[in-house]
């Protein structure tokens, strides 16, 4: 009852209720792409209303405040998109387009954002947060009540964006002092608690995810030693650039048992077949400008034919790294993956909470796109999710590092 008195209220008082209702939806696009796959409804369909949407709130947000260079950068994407049509014009299909699509969507979200200041911004996030909980387990009853399985797997490839969210959330309102959305959390936390005492009772009716198991423990354990952390943070800095050089230079020597561990860890069919999976998309390329400009846009949708133990499977590429590979090549992946990453870092050098959550949301980031598929505008919806709560805490980042600077020279 508490619950609902909230969100009556928040709905008649907060503007930003609609605008964090959408964010939530827009988050939880791996839930809506399997509902709609159940119903034979194109991916463009779903993106097409997203966009149509998030344009509106753009549109609704930033009416004033739409500057030249803003401007400049979304003509440039639109060229880029037609560039890239014309050139692989023998390839260009609705994947494209629904691509063109997704990229526009995730630049009118991070615009939306970019305009809001902290506290702003922290609301937002704090409802976000409880209206993707309420969203999610609505779900999860709907496909139970409808007969289907639990949505356990889905949960799972989330959860540790979930953890961060959550936690970042807590600490950068309790250091800027911000107490305005502490309800919505707290409802959002009963929820996600909740959620994770079904996935204990329903443990043997779905499929246990590894990867993940191990990347909680990599984002729990700095964590426990932030104290630590931003005390000696000059001394972390550099420890995490050797660390960085370091395993760069010596991959190529651990690769083989890496891929041990990962075949004996308790899943041996799905490493396997991921490298087979990656196999077949290498095969895909013919020549320079293949592995430099990727395939065609949209080509991360294409399924692959992999044979393995006297079997043949139809399988996507299952890694974020192999569909930005295909589509955008080699200068894509630097681009659009590892580019972001540093300039992200680089912009928040100087704030150890900060760089540290930035850090973690990286080590999500990359980890899960080497081994699945994680918010990254590719041709498959669900492979959009949670990229626009990423953006929020992106633009959190920045915000609680300007909020720092004015507080120090006040």
């Amino acid at each position: 009852m508490g619950l609902l008195k909230f969100l009556l209220g928040s709905v008649l008082v907060r503007k930003s209720t609609l605008v964090s209702m959408f964010i939530a939806l827009l988050s939880l696009s791996d839930y809506i792409w399997l509902m709609a796959y159940k119903v034979n409804m194109p991916s463009v369909a779903i993106f097409f209303v997203f966009f149509v949407i998030t344009l509106i709130i753009f549109i609704n947000c930033n009416s004033s405040h739409i500057s030249v260079r803003k401007l400049l950068l979304l003509l440039f994407i639109s060229l880029y998109f037609v560039i890239k049509s014309i050139y692989n014009n023998d390839n260009f299909g609705v994947e494209s387009f629904t691509m063109l699509l997704s990229f526009l969507t995730a630049f009118f979200c991070y615009i939306i954002f970019s305009y809001k200041n902290l506290f702003e911004l922290l609301d937002l996030f704090s409802k976000t947060l409880l209206f993707y909980m309420i969203i999610m387990v609505f779900f999860e009853l709907a496909n139970k009540a409808s007969g289907g399985v639990n949505l356990i797997i889905v949960f799972q490839n989330n959860l540790a964006y979930l953890l961060l969210f959550f936690i970042l959330y807590k600490r950068l309102s309790n250091t800027a002092g911000y107490r305005g959305g502490d309800r919505a959390f707290k409802y959002s936390l009963y929820l996600l608690l909740i959620y994770i005492l079904f996935a204990i009772t329903e443990f043997g009716n779905y499929r246990v995810q590894f990867k993940i198991i191990i990347l909680l423990a990599g984002v729990i354990v700095p964590f426990l030693f932030e104290r630590s952390i931003v005390k000696h943070f000059k001394l972390f800095k550099s420890s995490l650039l050797i660390f960085i050089v370091l395993s760069i230079c010596f991959f190529w020597l651990i690769k083989e048992q890496i891929e041990l561990f990962i075949n004996l860890s308790g899943r041996l069919g799905s490493g396997l077949i991921r490298i087979e999976i990656f196999n077949s998309i290498i095969d895909q390329f013919k020549s320079p400008a293949d592995f430099l400009l990727g395939l065609s846009l949209g080509s991360s949708a294409t399924e692959f034919k992999v044979f393995y133990n006297n079997s043949m499977y139809l399988l996507h590429s299952h890694a974020g790294l192999a569909s930005l590979l295909l589509d955008y090549g080699l200068l894509g992946i630097f681009f659009l993956f590892l580019v972001p990453c540093v300039l992200l870092l680089f912009k928040v050098r100087d704030y150890p909470q900060s760089f540290l959550y930035a850090f973690l949301l990286i080590i999500c980031w990359l980890y899960l796109n080497i081994l699945y598929l994680s918010a990254i505008p590719i041709a498959n919806v669900y492979n959009f999710s949670m990229l626009p709560l990423i953006l929020i805490s992106i633009n959190l980042f920045i915000k609680s590092t300007n909020f720092e600077k004015t507080k120090n020279i006040s």
